[in-house]
């Protein structure tokens, strides 16, 4: 597969043509080529263009002089694991489809984004309140998947750990506050889109907003599980 260089390599290649009628060669300097290794290495990225950075980049040679014309390049081999860190790819460039020159490219894909961190020093045990809380931009390329999504993800949850002030907070160190306890009366609801059912029970273990619960018919006296709603309010699929 043939790809082509940014408007902006062209347009060096046409400046320099214009300025210099005379000239034979291109020059490809090592920002052109940093250019070319970001357009191969972030293709297929699912983020925005705008939250990637290459770092440490460097090729082999570190300029290449081709003869004027149309440049291009063909994708020799690159790596085919994750979609950030430590990328390495070789690409074959051409002027006017003629091959011309191999060029050997490595750096470092960094992504970017806003991320949730601690307002102020906070205790374990700490119930999350919106002043808790603060978003800032970060490197987001070695985090683990367990960021918390938002401030509303976080907030009414416990910690579970202390945090010092800009601490970076992870799913890992929240706990759901428990709506029902164990042996709490509840409403068990049971709906379809024309009918609602309810009755009385009796929950047998502790849950937060979402969990699933064991919760007995206090009018069948058979034990079901059920999704808590609210506080006092379970739902079962009908």
């Amino acid at each position: 597969m043939r790809n082509y260089l940014s408007i902006v390599l062209i347009f060096l290649s046409c400046a320099c043509f214009a300025t210099a009628s005379q000239a034979t060669d291109l020059s490809l300097t090592s920002d052109e080529m940093a250019a070319m290794f970001r357009e191969v290495v972030t293709k297929d990225s699912p983020w925005p263009a705008t939250d990637l950075e290459i770092k440490n980049f460097s090729s082999i040679p570190a300029q290449i002089d081709l003869p004027m014309g149309q440049v291009s390049y063909q994708i020799l081999s690159q790596d085919h694991g994750g979609l950030l860190g430590q990328k390495n790819i070789s690409l074959l460039l051409t002027i006017d489809g003629q091959p011309k020159a191999k060029v050997k490219m490595h750096g470092d894909v960094h992504r970017y984004g806003d991320i949730i961190i601690t307002s102020r020093r906070l205790p374990r045990h700490t119930i999350i309140s919106p002043d808790d809380l603060a978003v800032a931009r970060r490197d987001l390329t070695m985090f683990a998947h367990d960021l918390i999504p938002s401030k509303e993800a976080a907030i009414g949850q416990r910690l579970t750990t202390n945090l010092r002030s800009g601490a970076v907070l992870f799913a890992r160190n929240l706990k759901k506050m428990p709506l029902i306890e164990r042996g709490d009366l509840v409403t068990i609801r049971a709906s379809t889109k024309n009918l609602q059912v309810s009755v009385q029970g009796e929950a047998r273990n502790q849950g937060a907003k979402d969990d699933t619960v064991r919760v007995k018919n206090l009018m069948s006296r058979k034990i079901i599980i059920a999704r808590v709603v609210e506080s006092g309010l379970v739902e079962v699929d009908f």
